[in-house]
């Protein structure tokens, strides 16, 4: 098998394919730095003082929105650019790991090299492993050359960002995981169906089925309360207690994948029914909700999605789900590794 490895890393050397590929991700993701676009360059060199301790600054960022009065604007936008340049690298990396792996592997199907390795004596076991391995090496090299741009891009320019390196480094490792994941599909649908073309399809068709109609589709779901916020109530209440302090304290119930709202009057907490409208029909509740949140969990791109669209990533480091969606993504490349090679042996080679 370390011959075959060898040899794939050989060609893959002399292709030039690998360096367009390489070249596109370090300049794509160094570029993404450049912050000219948004306007925000003086925010991202200023120096800086934190009031709290950096999780505690990580956590007010979190929040967001009407919580970032108790930040100064330039450490919301440090780490917000930060998020959004790892993130985007993260993607980057997630479209050019599968693309050169089904183009590059492709060529063993196309020019014969798959039955030479047959025929020269390698096991199908040792071929698909090796390919399997040669890919991964890959998705880690990709991702870390993205990572190595971004941060030459933000050393360069000299922005000066607070970094909570415990969290980054379980997105990251959460990231590597989910680029993995497709890396081993795109190996076994490759295997499977013996055409690049067809691979790239199937992936293609997987992930948008992942990334929107099961995720985005099972959280909207879920997401429909069991009741609706009326603001107009609290407007009303306001206006006949004028002198009342009324504020909201929201969080999100990770088990029950749903948002918990608490308004309080001069701290003490307001009574529901002077903020909760009446009971919604879609709301889903009892086995079939369970159903929908583990499906949802175990989803390997769940944690890219909510991320983006429900909570910050900070949250869902702090709810601890990081490692539940990193286990997710292993089950899934131990399953789809295996039964791409659980076809593949038993498949006649033309």
């Amino acid at each position: 098998m370390k011959k075959i490895i060898s040899g794939f890393f050989f060609r893959a050397m002399k292709a030039i394919e690998l360096w367009i590929f390489v070249i596109l991700l370090i300049f794509m993701t160094f570029m993404n730095t450049d912050a000219d676009r948004m306007n925000r360059k003086a925010a991202l060199k200023a120096d800086y003082e934190l009031p709290f301790s950096i999780e505690e600054t990580y956590k007010i960022y979190g929040y967001g929105g009407n919580h970032t009065h108790e930040l100064d604007k330039n450490i919301f936008e440090k780490i917000d650019a930060l998020l959004e340049n790892i993130t985007y690298s993260s993607f980057i990396s997630l479209i050019a790991t599968p693309l050169f792996t089904l183009y590059f592997m492709g060529k063993m199907f196309s020019g014969g090299a798959l039955r030479n390795l047959i025929t020269c004596g390698h096991s199908k076991a040792e071929v698909y492993l090796a390919s399997l391995l040669f890919g991964a090496i890959i998705t880690i090299s990709f991702d870390v050359l993205g990572i190595l741009s971004t941060s030459a891009g933000i050393l360069i320019r000299g922005y000066k960002i607070p970094l909570l390196i415990p969290f980054l480094i379980t997105f990251l490792l959460y990231s590597l995981l989910l680029h993995l994941t497709f890396l081993t599909l795109s190996v076994s649908i490759l295997f499977i169906s013996g055409r690049s073309m067809v691979s790239l399809i199937a992936v293609s068709g997987i992930v948008v089925v992942l990334f929107t109609g099961s995720a985005g589709v099972t959280m909207a779901s879920l997401l429909v309360p069991e009741r609706r916020l009326e603001f107009q109530k609290i407007r009303e209440y306001k206006d006949q207690h004028p002198d009342s302090v009324i504020e909201l304290n929201y969080s999100f119930d990770a088990k029950d994948f749903s948002d918990i709202y608490q308004f309080t009057i001069d701290g003490e907490p307001m009574d529901e029914d002077i903020y909760l409208g009446k009971p919604e029909h879609n709301h889903i509740k009892g086995p079939a909700r369970k159903f929908l949140i583990a499906t949802l969990y175990a989803n390997p791109a769940c944690g890219a999605i909510l991320g983006t669209l429900v909570v910050s990533h900070y949250k869902i480091w702090s709810y601890g789900l990081y490692p539940v969606f990193c286990l997710s993504n292993v089950a899934w490349i131990a399953v789809t590794g295996s039964a791409g090679y659980i076809v593949f042996r038993r498949k006649e080679l033309n």
